[in-house]
């Protein structure tokens, strides 16, 4: 007989709106005006010098952007939250580069659907913020554990080779979603 550890406590699931994330995003702005502060951050909030760079394309960036318009599913990113001014509070542990897209969309570096932020109409902007993208809070004081947390998730699975799509890549006028 094997022994199966006890599950982890990955903190607690959050659903967020888009809406939430991106107002982090204008009060970080405020907050850090006229200070210095040289860590990476995404969507306001700072990055652990551990975590890799960004890696995703801005073809892969516009592809997640077009996936929230269409209503898929976004998975979940994980903010470790303690008391503030705490070196590890506020920091992104997974989901930098769906966050770090979504700034880039709403910050008008990349085109989605043939257009940026700038160019959606205010009613689609107000459904674009009320997109769920939930989120798990870690209260950890262990830089160790936040690691190992990040290795679990980032390293468990087989990144897929193009040729391996189970759909003929579309062109981009394409729709290739409707039933």
């Amino acid at each position: 007989m094997i022994a199966i550890p006890a599950p982890i406590q990955f903190g607690q699931y959050l659903p967020m709106r888009l809406g939430e994330i991106l107002l982090n995003l204008q009060e970080d702005r405020k907050s850090r005006a006229g200070h210095m502060d040289d860590r990476r951050r995404v969507m306001g909030f700072p990055l652990p010098e551990w975590q890799r760079p960004l890696v995703w394309s801005e073809s892969q960036k516009s592809r997640f952007i077009e996936s929230i318009w269409l209503g898929m599913p976004l998975g979940t990113y994980t903010l470790n939250t303690l008391e503030a001014g705490h070196p590890l509070d506020m920091i992104i542990i997974d989901g930098q580069q769906r966050l770090s897209a979504i700034e880039d969309y709403v910050e008008d570096r990349i085109d989605v659907f043939g257009g940026r932020w700038s160019d959606v109409e205010l009613v689609d902007r107000r459904r674009f913020k009320g997109t769920t993208f939930a989120r798990y809070e870690t209260r950890s004081e262990d830089e160790n554990f936040l690691r190992r947390y990040y290795d679990l998730m980032n390293f468990g699975g087989v990144p897929h080779e193009p040729d391996q799509r189970a759909a003929p890549e579309m062109d981009d006028d394409e729709e290739g979603m409707s039933p």
